[in-house]
């Protein structure tokens, strides 16, 4: 298989997670360079944190260290993380589930 083929869906690592132990790793791919905002919810629907990078075409990774946009590391569970990326006027939404363990 290519190496460089599209990942059509973004994954996460480890699953589950210890933020105590290192940061979740989140995977996915951009058809082209694009500002990416990953949001990350509890599964009730509350925003957790928010944060945007720019990256180049191809193969991602975009780390989540398990805080809140306080500071405060998250309590364990389940979280619902988006990824959109912004190609210009475009806009592409991908989401995924992220365990969290202590």
């Amino acid at each position: 298989p290519a190496q460089n083929a599209p990942i059509a869906k973004p994954f996460t690592w480890p699953s589950p997670f210890n933020p105590a132990n290192g940061e979740a790793q989140i995977g996915f791919f951009l058809d082209e360079a694009a500002d990416v905002v990953l949001k990350i919810y509890t599964l009730q629907g509350r925003l957790v944190s928010s944060r945007s990078r720019s990256f180049g075409a191809g193969h991602q990774i975009l780390p989540w260290n398990g805080r809140a946009a306080s500071g405060t590391r998250v309590t364990q569970g389940g979280y619902l993380a988006v990824i959109e990326k912004r190609y210009g006027a475009r806009v592409s939404t991908q989401k995924l589930k992220i365990a969290v363990l202590y």
